[in-house]
């Protein structure tokens, strides 16, 4: 049945994507981009399965700026939260 052919398949791809997401999390752990306390393989799920309803929004024609605002609002959960007295010494 195409099921047997298409479901392994499909998992296989599924596994390679979440693997670069992990590896991409994990790296920007290690930058100090992404909160270190973040568990990458969860994480990755989850930005996965955002994906996809950011595709379906796109295909369903909402406004730009909405799926703007959906994309930040998921990119900030995983930022690093640096103390706003580091972050002004920083800055200077």
């Amino acid at each position: 049945a195409i099921e047997d052919e298409l479901w392994p398949r499909y998992r296989q791809l599924q596994q390679a994507v979440l693997g670069q997401i992990e590896r991409a999390l994990r790296r920007g752990q290690g930058e100090g981009v992404f909160d270190p306390a973040i568990d990458a393989e969860e994480a990755a799920i989850g930005i996965l399965g955002a994906a996809y309803m950011i595709g379906q929004t796109q295909f369903e024609g909402k406004p730009k700026r909405e799926i703007d605002r959906y994309i930040e609002t998921l990119v900030d959960r995983f930022r690093a939260r640096v103390p706003a007295r580091q972050a002004a010494v920083g800055s200077v």
